[in-house]
């Protein structure tokens, strides 16, 4: 029942419609089955609960104080909770304070004040929810996506098109089918590149380029003497949008922000520094005003910020995760099969490519003793190499290295 009003909720959807504005809160996946290289976006919600954040289990390890969010420090009363509790040193943001939780997987909820600005911001185990006292704000992470506004995407994912020196992303909803795609030339997975954003019929929404600039800061302060490469966002007729922070492989959170230098929106990862690096498998993704209309915060659109995200992943490449992993294991049985098995049958010099089959059997250049061990060829006058004239070639086998050909 489920699948089919998905699909009556598509079919009456108008096409290419502007989405609602971002959850909330999103977790971004690296999709492991299939066979093209997909994220997907799955809504999540911090479900407030009115009170500071009580009922559950204590920490039962050590806070990580080390995150890409940065290395902060705990709290001077965080001694006296017996680990029920890791408060911060620094304020937090409610978005920050998100961000923080999200960063480690072992939290399930934090509390704070009831303010949107800087204060004091408190980590908790899964389990915990508020006690119903007043002044206080206790925030539980769930999947939930029953508060989601009308016109919300569900379903969403971001697939990699297979089109050989040129990204192509494809932005498709279960409930409103392809939504937009992004298209960028070819770019190396070392730096970022310009790319452009479409709706469905191919008008162009937003363009994207990768500049030198000044960083900002969680409050949208430039920090000057800085130059880093950070996202600057235009519209068709070039206006600027907004900003991105500096852009890392997921060293620290990227922040954006709209043209007033307000932080609208955050990405955060929870990987340690090598799935970062060679295989980034999870992202989070925090906006600060999920209420505002797209026409209200542009930096908050869906396909703006799916398509950002999607370009962190840069190693993404063309196969999900299973193939790759099955294509890897492919590769290495054919080259143990060619290499030793055809070898000890003699098999192995004809299967070469032709120039390096006369390297072999002449003894030549950086050939020279690679094959101590092997089935020397008697060639015919007539052939021209060990598979020409194959019915006519005698196999002899030897122990000595191949001499030069006379």
């Amino acid at each position: 029942m489920k699948i089919l009003a998905a699909f009556l909720v598509a079919a009456a959807a108008e096409p290419c419609a502007v989405p609602a504005s971002f959850p909330r809160t999103s977790r971004v996946s690296r999709r492991f089955f299939g066979l093209l290289s997909t994220l997907d976006f799955t809504p999540l919600a911090f479900h407030e609960t009115p009170g500071f954040c009580r009922k559950g289990p204590s920490w039962k390890k050590d806070v990580k104080l080390d995150t890409n969010a940065g290395k902060t420090r705990g709290a001077i009363n965080n001694e006296y909770g017996d680990k029920l509790w890791f408060c911060f040193e620094k304020p937090r943001t409610l978005l920050g304070c998100m961000a923080e939780c999200e960063a480690r997987p072992d939290c399930g909820s934090f509390d704070r004040p009831p303010n949107e600005d800087a204060q004091e911001c408190c980590l908790f185990w899964e389990g915990n929810t508020g006690d119903d006292l007043p002044d206080r704000q206790c925030w539980v992470r769930q999947e939930d996506q029953s508060d989601l506004p009308p016109g919300s995407l569900l379903g969403t994912s971001v697939t990699v098109m297979p089109v050989p020196i040129f990204t192509m992303l494809k932005l498709d909803s279960s409930t409103r089918g392809v939504v937009a795609e992004a298209n960028r030339w070819f770019c190396p997975t070392w730096t970022w590149c310009d790319f452009t954003i479409k709706d469905c019929f191919g008008n162009v929404l937003y363009e994207v380029s990768a500049e030198w600039t000044t960083d900002l800061d969680s409050d949208g302060v430039e920090l000057l003497g800085t130059e880093v490469k950070a996202y600057i966002v235009t519209s068709p007729t070039g206006e600027v949008l907004g900003r991105t922070s500096r852009l890392t492989d997921g060293a620290e959170p990227v922040r954006l922000f709209n043209v007033q230098k307000q932080q609208v929106a955050i990405m955060i990862t929870p990987e340690d520094w090598f799935l970062r690096t060679f295989y980034p498998l999870e992202w989070f993704v925090d906006v600060g005003n999920p209420s505002a209309s797209v026409e209200a915060e542009p930096m908050q659109d869906p396909r703006l910020l799916t398509m950002i995200v999607t370009f962190q992943f840069r190693s993404l490449g063309y196969v999900a995760t299973l193939p790759l992993l099955l294509f890897v294991l492919a590769a290495f049985f054919a080259v143990y099969y060619y290499v030793v098995v055809l070898r000890k049958q003699g098999r192995f010099v004809c299967l070469l490519p032709y120039w390096l089959q006369d390297c072999v059997v002449n003894n030549c250049g950086w050939c020279s003793g690679m094959f101590v061990k092997r089935q020397q060829l008697i060639l015919d006058e007539s052939s021209t190499s060990c598979c020409g004239g194959r019915s006519k070639t005698l196999w002899k086998t030897q122990i000595q290295p191949l001499t030069p050909a006379e």
